[in-house]
């Protein structure tokens, strides 16, 4: 079975200040490799590269012009919180899709087992109230953080139907996620989601708003939600905490250190600032929905 790692390096497009998802990228795969033997094939799907970064194995360029249609968009990226989209064309048998701000703390090499998850044709952690996501729009919707995708949805015929949803702005967080959601709604596709444990997608939201407890010695990866990274140096979300810093700190301390090649920053222009603000200006009713 071909299966693939994959990842998405893309620069915000409106980013009111930058944030380098590289050094999170060199983390994810610094923590996937040290709690797991033979890792999969990894892939960077990107617009911004034009080598393959240090970690992967193969670089899959993202061409942007399919997403210009799109215009509703969560101002923090831009169109390019939609790029993940690309992962659904993949010619892989079997994708695993991490976010770059992940962690990962154990091993999870059943998620490539071909002899497992593969009566669905997409897995995913389901949110809930229990990990610490409590708004009722968020209940039971599969978080795009990470995603087991199988081949009866991997092709060009299912990234289509992704981007028309795209484009035609049904997503309840006008970003991918919502997108993704639709998708699994239809008739016919939600017999096709299979649930993971949270421990494969827990969010540190679990620490401040969830049952921590429970849910904190299951943990497999650990989902950085929010605005601030750990990785970066700026005031705390509601959703920091120490004991989860901690986790960080603790795990990033065995890696090897981040290429210079990855420690570039582009400077965002003021237009791209300005665009933000005023996307920003017009979301405000769905600013509950959004973690970032």
């Amino acid at each position: 079975m071909r299966t693939a790692i994959v990842l998405l390096v893309a620069k915000p497009r409106r980013k009111r200040e930058p944030v380098n998802y590289l050094i999170g990228y060199h983390h994810v795969l610094q923590s996937l490799r040290r709690h797991n033997r033979d890792v999969p094939e990894v892939v960077v799907l990107s617009p911004d590269l034009e080598e393959t970064p240090a970690g992967a194995d193969r670089l899959v360029r993202v061409d942007t012009e399919a997403y210009r249609a799109i215009r509703r968009t969560q101002s923090a990226f831009g169109q390019s919180v939609f790029y993940k989209l690309d992962l659904f064309r993949l010619d892989y048998d079997r994708v695993i899709y991490l976010d770059t701000d992940l962690l990962i703390v154990d091993d999870i090499s059943e998620l490539w087992n071909p002899n497992r998850y593969g009566d669905h044709a997409l897995y995913g952690v389901r949110e809930s109230a229990d990990i610490g996501l409590k708004h009722a729009v968020w209940q039971g919707k599969i978080n795009a953080g990470l995603l087991l995708v199988n081949r009866p949805w991997l092709g060009e015929e299912v990234f289509q139907q992704l981007l028309k949803i795209a484009v035609e702005g049904r997503s309840y967080d006008s970003g991918d996620q919502g997108v993704i959601h639709e998708f699994l709604s239809r008739p016919g596709n939600q017999d096709q989601v299979g649930t993971l444990s949270p421990g494969f997608n827990l969010p540190t939201c679990v620490r401040v708003d969830g049952d921590w407890e429970q849910f904190a010695p299951l943990a497999k990866v650990w989902h950085f939600l929010g605005p601030r990274k750990p990785w970066m140096d700026r005031p705390d979300h509601r959703w920091f905490h120490a004991d989860t810093q901690a986790i960080w700190d603790r795990e990033v301390a065995c890696h090897e250190p981040v290429p210079d090649s990855l420690l570039a920053i582009e400077h965002i222009g003021f237009k791209q600032r300005m665009e933000s603000l005023m996307l920003k200006a017009l979301r405000l009713p769905l600013l509950p929905f959004i973690k970032d």
